[in-house]
């Protein structure tokens, strides 16, 4: 995760959701990987949890877009050549 400058983001995570870097698995760019166990466990919506993460990533220099694995599988995108390559790199059941 230091190539993303964590701090943020976990410092984010934790305001939000009272739980910070343990919620975030792994890091592989271009993709950031949830512990989805914890994440259950805690009761916490995973969506939520994409979606804050999604616009603290925005925020960072370097990040034009940051699109959410629930964002991709609800198909909630604007079409453009960006998304669609998004899309095509897609794996939900990476990792």
């Amino acid at each position: 995760m230091k190539a993303l400058c964590a701090k943020p983001l976990t410092g984010v995570l934790r305001k939000y959701f009272g739980v910070g870097a343990k919620l975030i698995r792994a890091y592989f760019y271009p993709c950031i990987y949830l512990d989805h166990k914890l994440i259950a466990k805690k009761g916490l919506n995973k969506a939520e949890i994409e979606k804050v993460l999604a616009l603290e990533l925005t925020k960072l220099d370097g990040v034009l877009l940051a699109i959410s694995s629930s964002q991709l599988t609800e198909n909630r995108l604007t079409d453009n050549m960006l998304t669609r390559a998004i899309i095509n790199n897609y794996n939900e059941k990476t990792f």
